[in-house]
């Protein structure tokens, strides 16, 4: 008789641990999803587009940008945001051939 143990009791146990990984993944909590808010503050609007609120008010003055005003509180709309970005020109493609 040969003292070699059969080899089913490392398959059951990687089987077990794959069940465990399982059962640790079905009781995962699912990624909390932030939802976009209908209106930005200045500071929001101004950290989301990478510009500065001196070239914001230009373009407030300039009708380009519609505010809300709350109180002394002032909002963009998300949808004026979208707007805005859809109606800025887009850069060619390759610039050397223009």
């Amino acid at each position: 008789m040969s003292n070699t143990k059969p080899s089913y009791p490392t398959t059951l146990s990687k089987a077990l641990e794959t069940i465990l990984t399982m059962e640790e993944a079905e009781s995962a909590k699912p990624p909390t999803v932030t939802p976009i808010p209908l209106n930005f503050t200045v500071e929001e609007f101004l950290q989301a587009n990478r510009i500065g609120r001196t070239k914001f008010y230009e373009l407030v003055h300039q009708g380009v940008i519609r505010i809300i005003k709350v109180g002394r509180r002032t909002l963009i709309p998300r949808a004026e945001m979208e707007a805005w970005i859809y109606r800025l020109p887009t850069p060619p493609l390759f610039p050397e051939a223009c």
